[in-house]
């Protein structure tokens, strides 16, 4: 997440492996920006035909936001569903901004 005037307030990173997202660590240099950041993220990731990211632990946060935790049985019916093939190539670009996000 960047601000207006252009410093880098929040964010993180991880890896897409076929249409899996494994989300590796966030960070917040202001308040809730890591959130923004998950939640254009997650945004993203549905329009692009990522069909799970992995959140490693489900917090409070994202158990707020609408996302659940799922049996290991589900979680490798998945895995072994989606991760040869699809997926995004090269560099990532933000097609969206928060507001039509939110929406």
């Amino acid at each position: 997440m960047w601000s207006p005037d252009g410093r880098l307030v929040g964010g993180g990173y991880g890896i897409a492996i076929g249409r899996v997202f494994y989300t590796e660590s966030q960070f917040s240099r202001e308040s809730n920006t890591s959130k923004m950041g998950f939640a254009s993220l997650n945004h993203h990731l549905a329009k692009w035909g990522y069909v799970l990211n992995d959140g490693k632990d489900f917090t409070p946060t994202i158990d707020a936001m609408g996302f659940r935790a799922i049996p290991r049985a589900e979680f490798g019916a998945i895995l072994a569903e989606h991760t040869d093939s699809g997926g995004r190539s090269g560099a990532w670009q933000v097609e969206a901004d928060l507001a039509t996000i939110a929406a």
